[in-house]
């Protein structure tokens, strides 16, 4: 519902057949209703100061003037298919295309009947005529908005008043779009991204249904997916979920962000696992162990490629051992998966030994955290992250028990940050073990090493 006009407004005669477009683009020189010039009295538009004030007077000029133009465009639509119709019906019995040897309901005759139609301009010329209804309909929506003087604060989006009947096509334009000019990397992909999940879609309805109108309910989920987005909230956060060594995993505020880097260690773990598989007899199996597992994505992405193994995670967050347990059972492997809550080692039992001990502990400096990006500083747990002053405060606990938990012949593989191998080396040395083998990243960066009971 919207409110007439304060004054009476006198319209030209308009060369459309199609009642409302001109009276719109009117209301704006001749008084606008009672509600938007309620809202329009301060001539130097919203107050800066009165932040809560001025979002309200946003809000409500949006919504007035879509309801206004909404409407508009409603009955246009409706008249012009309701004269579409009837003209058409009348050029056509006027030509009389079935009389050229083809029944009037036939395939044949309903073809000539629409090729009639475009012939003599009768559908070319209506569809001309709405087209430009709808043109002057979104003029009218841009200068109600001007006549407000909004602050930059304020400023409308890509995805705003105009984009409340944009196609998906037209919206992965504006998004990608909007994503580059805020200097998001992988625009294109996040865009994408982030309108499959707004909009619930798959990736092939994205393709299929790119002409598809979207409602004002999906374009507004994902503006506010888009803004927080550029608001430096990472893209697996916003959809809850990583794609991991090919493998879907759901992700929480209580997880690290699994990242590619971390396939190496999966990489360098399987490597060592299949051949000591050769090496096992047939009715024993590999037994693992994750060190500080967060979302359960490298015991989870071991036990998928190692059928007969088995493996306990442990993680200090109650909440992390819950997404890694949700993890386990989405992709099968609950009954070979265990999740315990605990620091390291503390949450095993006396006498646990294990042939392959995997761990990504937090390995950043406490004063490097400030330097991170926002995605890692804002969004991932500082428990995951801060090593402690050096950066090796994790490996420090875990290699002084290592040995008490690793069968002799297996392996330990630790995830470590840039230019800490050397650093490691010392402390595996000083533990009575030794350094067997390490791993790059696709970067280059040494990223794993590999460590035994001192055999190399």
């Amino acid at each position: 519902m919207f409110y007439a006009p304060e004054t009476p407004v006198e319209l030209p005669k308009s060369p459309l057949p199609l009642r409302g477009v001109a009276e719109a683009i009117q209301i704006e020189k001749t008084g606008l209703p009672r509600q938007a010039c309620s809202l329009a009295r301060n001539d130097g538009g919203c107050n800066e100061e009165d932040t809560l004030l001025q979002e309200s007077r946003f809000e409500n000029l949006k919504k007035w003037a879509n309801e206004l133009s909404n409407h508009r465009l409603r009955e246009i639509k409706t008249q012009w298919t309701e004269e579409k119709r009837a003209e058409k019906k009348a050029l056509i019995y006027k030509h009389k295309p079935w009389e050229a040897s083809t029944g009037p309901k036939t395939p044949v005759g309903k073809t000539i009947s629409s090729y009639n139609a475009h012939k003599h301009g009768l559908r070319s010329a209506e569809m001309k005529r709405l087209e430009e209804a709808m043109r002057a309909q979104s003029r009218f929506v841009r200068e109600v908005t001007a006549r407000f003087g909004l602050k930059k604060s304020f400023r409308l989006g890509p995805i705003m008043l105009e984009s409340r009947m944009l196609t998906v096509s037209e919206i992965l334009t504006k998004t990608r779009k909007r994503l580059e000019a805020a200097g998001v990397e992988n625009a294109p992909l996040d865009a994408r991204l982030l309108v499959r999940q707004g909009g619930n879609f798959t990736d092939s309805e994205l393709i299929s249904m790119d002409q598809t109108p979207l409602s004002a309910e999906v374009i507004d989920k994902i503006e506010k997916l888009v803004a927080s987005r550029i608001a430096g909230e990472p893209v697996s956060r916003l959809l809850g979920g990583r794609e991991f060594w090919g493998l879907p995993f759901k992700i929480s505020p209580d997880t690290l962000d699994p990242r590619a880097d971390t396939e190496t260690l999966v990489e360098a773990a399987l490597k060592w696992a299949r051949t000591r598989y050769s090496e096992l007899a047939t009715s024993n199996s590999l037994r693992i162990l994750d060190l500080g597992t967060g979302s359960g994505c490298i015991l989870i992405s071991l036990l998928k490629e190692l059928p007969h193994a088995t493996g306990v995670g442990i993680d200090l967050n109650p909440g992390a051992v819950s997404i890694s347990r949700e993890n386990a059972a989405a992709l099968g492997v609950e009954s070979r998966a265990e999740f315990r809550c605990g620091s390291w080692f503390k949450a095993l039992q006396e006498g646990e030994m294990f042939d392959l001990i995997v761990s990504n502990p937090p390995y950043i400096p406490d004063s490097d955290i400030e330097s991170l990006a926002v995605e890692v500083r804002a969004h991932d747990p500082i428990l995951a992250l801060s090593g402690g002053v050096d950066g090796l405060e994790a490996y420090k606990i875990i290699l002084k028990n290592l040995k008490n938990y690793l069968f002799c012949g297996g392996r330990a593989l630790f995830e470590i940050g840039q230019n800490q191998e050397k650093d490691l080396a010392r402390l595996v040395d000083d533990s009575n073990m030794c350094v067997c083998d390490s791993y790059p990243d696709l970067a280059g960066i040494l990223r794993v090493v590999e460590i035994c009971h001192g055999e190399k």
